[in-house]
């Protein structure tokens, strides 16, 4: 968001580029926008963030989110929905309570 002010519609995203490219801690990522969301790619290894919904809070993220990330970074012996629910229940991620499909990391 700091990269493209202009984008002050997060949730339809309407002035935010179809494409283009942003610079995060030292790295460069290439983005496009998909519908309501914005789809990422690390230019230095491929790794993959696909930001659906909500992009103006990068704290939550659902199972689609993890499992697309973790599928680009070729991480794949394991079950996501036993893990989410381990780190559910002992309170290292949480529900979000305004958006009941999303989980955030505890703080």
């Amino acid at each position: 968001m700091n990269e493209h002010p202009e984008c002050t519609n997060y949730s339809l995203l309407l002035n935010l580029p179809k494409h283009g490219r942003i610079k995060v801690d030292d790295m460069y990522w290439n983005f496009k926008k998909h519908g309501s969301g914005v789809e990422f790619s690390c230019v230095d290894d491929g790794r993959l963030v696909d930001v659906c919904e909500h992009i103006e809070q990068p704290n939550l993220f659902d199972e689609w989110r993890l499992s697309f990330y973790l599928v680009s970074i070729h991480e794949g012996d394991y079950n996501l929905k036993s893990e989410l629910a381990g780190l559910c229940q002992s309170g290292q991620v949480l529900p979000s309570k305004k958006y009941p499909r999303l989980l955030l990391l505890a703080q």
